[in-house]
């Protein structure tokens, strides 16, 4: 079952951080996915599925997204 996102932009956006930053990088992905399917132009999470796509090698993705 998938946690769903709770509270403010900011605060589902500092989760997505937190999470990154503690190395999951999956679950820092989902949750900018989730944030993006109801923000898709919110440009901090862009950077950080950028950051999280070249971080495991996918560069091309990086770009492309």
């Amino acid at each position: 079952m998938q946690k769903e996102l709770r509270g403010s932009l900011e605060e589902r956006f500092l989760e997505a951080v937190w999470v990154f930053l503690a190395g999951n990088f999956v679950d820092a992905e989902n949750i900018c996915r989730k944030i993006l399917s109801n923000h898709p132009s919110h440009g901090d999470t862009l950077n950080l599925i950028d950051l999280i796509q070249a971080r495991g090698g996918d560069f091309k993705t990086a770009i492309d997204f």
